[in-house]
């Protein structure tokens, strides 16, 4: 990839953060209102996914200012993009997947079994959540064993 796919790249991703940050910032503040407005749980909910919705928008937010000043400089933006495919970095990264996969995993499980003794349905979602995670990996072995 050449520095000026980079830049096309830099201008998706912001577009993209862009009306996500809209769509989060408007829609569900319309309809967790309505939805949940009637009683005190569901307003306390309706408060955690506003505020959740609105923290992301906020990181998405100093993302775009920093694709921003990249793209009006071209020191800036060479060296987001050597170390966005610095290969050490990407070694790195894939390294630390393999190895905190296993601890994702069991934790969940080990989690979801402890869980258990309080609450079924939490014990039912951890261990449900370490499957989809261990499938989700095995999927996407299974992807770049062909494709690579």
């Amino acid at each position: 990839m050449d520095l000026e796919t980079y830049r096309k790249k830099l201008h998706v991703r912001i577009r993209a953060a862009g009306i996500f940050i809209l769509v989060s910032l408007t829609a569900p503040s319309i309809v967790l209102i309505r939805l949940f407005s009637e009683s005190a749980e569901g307003s306390h909910y309706a408060g955690f996914i506003s505020g959740a919705l609105c923290g992301l928008s906020l990181v998405l937010v100093s993302l775009i200012f920093r694709w921003r000043k990249a793209l009006q400089d071209d020191a800036a933006c060479k060296q987001m993009y050597l170390k966005e495919y610095d290969e050490r970095e990407i070694a790195l990264w894939q390294k630390a997947g393999q190895s905190s996969f296993l601890f994702e995993v069991y934790g969940l499980l080990l989690a979801g079994l402890i869980a258990g003794y309080f609450s079924l349905p939490v014990c039912f979602a951890l261990i449900g959540a370490s499957f989809f995670v261990a499938l989700l990996r095995k999927g996407f072995r299974l992807y770049y064993k062909k494709h690579m």
